[in-house]
């Protein structure tokens, strides 16, 4: 048995997988990892599903439904070996995958009405790219119905990633019921201004409280960045209102800002380059998006100082 094929669930969705392997007559078993645990693994030949198996998942449809939301890894190898009592089923992906979003819509999709809110408690967790874009659309608080037309996604992916969301603690639900007073509080802290710091690697910080500190030690950072280049606590991020400043604590590599060492606080602008050691992240402070816009920013190459 020979791993073929491997990789991210993240860059290689479990529905693109399975039409690739089903599109090129390929043959062999494919296991998916979600990154929260579960696991499922598709048998095929020569382009056809014959069989699918996973925990809690009594056909094929629900194997697949449940394994679209996946976000670990993916392993491909050459053999093909049926689990004991089990007969090859052949089965056309793309009809599957169709019924399988169907299951999903059907069962998953929030009501209209559902609201969603911004935990602002949880503003130092790291967000993927759709997950922060989600949290800048939902604002001070949006309806499933309002979001989806911006989403560029079907009713079941946004329920997927809206559900993803809520379980790790970056959203609040309500379901639909008679409208209750929104404490004034928490209004003012979810209209302030957001803003981020996003790693070449894709990985977005939401800055949404007044402090965070930045270093290699995850145990007393906020923001833990484990390069060897970074102090144990190497420099801290401070926001005033709407503003936001930066400051080196001492590091042994040092802070800059475009390219210019941090000597004392300094203000921060919108597309700013910040090095910590030799790890670059951009600044940039969120604005309302509109359809067909997207909050990804192209990387400015500097030179180090």
């Amino acid at each position: 048995m020979q791993v073929i094929l491997q990789g991210s669930l993240r860059h290689f969705p479990p529905a693109e997988l399975l039409r690739f392997l089903g599109g090129g007559k390929h043959e062999g078993t494919l296991d998916l990892q979600s990154s929260s645990g579960p696991r499922a693994r598709f048998f095929f030949r020569e382009g056809s599903l014959i069989w699918a198996e996973a925990e809690n998942a009594s056909d094929v449809v629900s194997v697949v439904a449940g394994a679209l939301g996946f976000d670990g890894a993916f392993a491909l190898v050459d053999a093909v070996v049926l689990p004991d009592g089990v007969d090859a089923q052949p089965a056309n992906v793309e009809a599957i995958i169709a019924a399988a979003e169907e299951q999903i819509a059907r069962a998953n999709s929030f009501p209209d009405a559902t609201m969603f809110r911004v935990n602002a408690d949880k503003a130092q967790v790291t967000m993927s790219g759709d997950e922060f874009k989600t949290v800048l659309r939902i604002g001070a608080g949006k309806s499933f119905k309002e979001l989806l037309p911006d989403s560029g996604k079907s009713p079941a992916e946004l329920t997927s990633l809206l559900r993803s969301m809520e379980e790790r603690g970056l959203l609040t639900r309500e379901d639909p019921k008679p409208p209750e007073p929104v404490p004034e509080q928490t209004l003012l802290v979810a209209k302030r201004r957001m803003a981020s710091l996003t790693g070449d690697n894709g990985e977005v910080h939401a800055l949404l409280d007044d402090l965070y500190t930045i270093g290699r030690d995850p145990a007393t950072n906020t923001i833990a960045l484990t390069d060897s280049s970074i102090s144990t606590h190497h420099a801290r991020v401070t926001r005033s209102g709407d503003s936001f400043t930066v400051e080196d604590l001492g590091s042994r590599n040092g802070t800059f800002v475009n390219g210019e060492k941090v000597t004392a606080a300094r203000a921060l602008a919108d597309n700013d380059v910040i090095r910590f050691g030799r790890m670059i992240l951009i600044f940039n402070l969120a604005r309302e998006i509109r359809p067909g816009e997207t909050t990804e920013r192209e990387m400015r190459q500097r030179q180090p100082s």
